[in-house]
């Protein structure tokens, strides 16, 4: 949970932004002018944008300070001496100097479509939800693998479709606990006062945002966006092209066995059940992710790419 103390920029301005648009920035100076762009020319302009850099070594803060003088929307912040204190710290810092009902998330290698915020606060405007998802688009660096993505995203997008149904908003509180149905830190947005309520302190580093969500979904409901609004960077120094079979089936059950432990000491609707579910053997989750897979796109072209996914072994 978030310590907060109301902001100087909330105090002094008076009237907050819809939106907290939240940066964390490290060591990616090659994408940050497309990143930063692609947020100040957003069709919705009610929005400030907070970037949090986490002791970048190469240009980044320059390029930031250029971008700040430029546009009074945005504000640079740094841990005590410029430390590199990891993401989970990068985001709690971001959350607390917001002021907008709202926060966003934009990774600093990703981009969004200049419709992005318009489309969301269009979907959320009249339902009683506090999340707010879209479809993803890849940006396929040199050299770069799509194999994982081509594996997950679009199925794990048809679900949320298909969970959502006529209905119009999704209720995750149980399918999130078995795989995280929202790929990317860039394409969620969520109430402010939901992430200022939750614990930041992941037991898998990879996951901090599937460990909020799971979180999150258990206090309110979500809206998905069934519109490409978000592209999402692949490349070989993101986190998501460092996988081994071994560390991902090691990481999964810690995680689940955290998640259980949480659920035990906290309370929250049907906990008994949660809890069940999160015990049960890694394989019953994993089966049903990969007869979900195979339903999507065959067995022969799924089982390829888990193949291809995790060759690094």
């Amino acid at each position: 949970m978030i310590d907060l103390k109301l902001n100087k920029c909330e105090e002094e301005k008076g009237v907050a932004p819809q939106i907290s648009v939240i940066v964390p920035s490290f060591n990616y100076e090659r994408f940050l002018k497309e990143t930063i762009e692609s947020i100040l020319n957003q069709t919705f302009q009610d929005f400030e944008v907070i970037v949090v850099d986490d002791g970048s070594k190469d240009s980044s803060m320059s390029i930031l300070k250029q971008y700040q003088q430029k546009s009074s929307k945005i504000k640079l912040f740094t841990h005590p001496n410029h430390q590199n204190l990891g993401l989970p710290r990068t985001l709690e810092l971001g959350i607390k100097q917001a002021s907008g009902n709202w926060v966003a998330f934009l990774e600093a290698d990703d981009a969004w479509n200049l419709n992005c915020l318009s489309k969301r606060m269009e979907a959320v405007s009249d339902k009683n939800v506090g999340f707010c998802s879209n479809k993803i688009d890849p940006i396929i660096e040199v050299g770069a693998s799509d194999t994982w993505f081509r594996s997950y995203v679009p199925r794990v997008e048809k679900q949320l479709k298909k969970l959502q149904g006529d209905i119009g908003s999704l209720d995750l509180q149980d399918h999130i606990l078995s795989e995280n149905l929202i790929p990317t830190f860039s394409c969620a947005m969520v109430k402010r006062e939901l992430l200022l309520d939750c614990d930041f302190d992941t037991p898998v580093d990879a996951w901090l945002d599937w460990y909020l969500w799971t979180q999150i979904f258990q206090k309110t409901k979500g809206v998905f966006v069934d519109i490409s609004l978000t592209r999402w960077r692949l490349h070989n120094s993101s986190q998501n092209s460092k996988k081994s079979l071994f560390n991902f089936l090691q990481n999964y059950s810690v995680f689940r066995k955290s998640l259980a432990y949480k659920f035990a000491s906290e309370p929250c609707k049907n906990k008994e059940s949660k809890i069940r579910q999160l015990e049960a053997p890694i394989f019953v989750p994993l089966t049903e992710r990969f007869c979900l897979g195979v339903r999507e796109i065959g067995f022969v072209p799924f089982f390829k790419q888990v193949i291809k996914r995790f060759s690094r072994l």
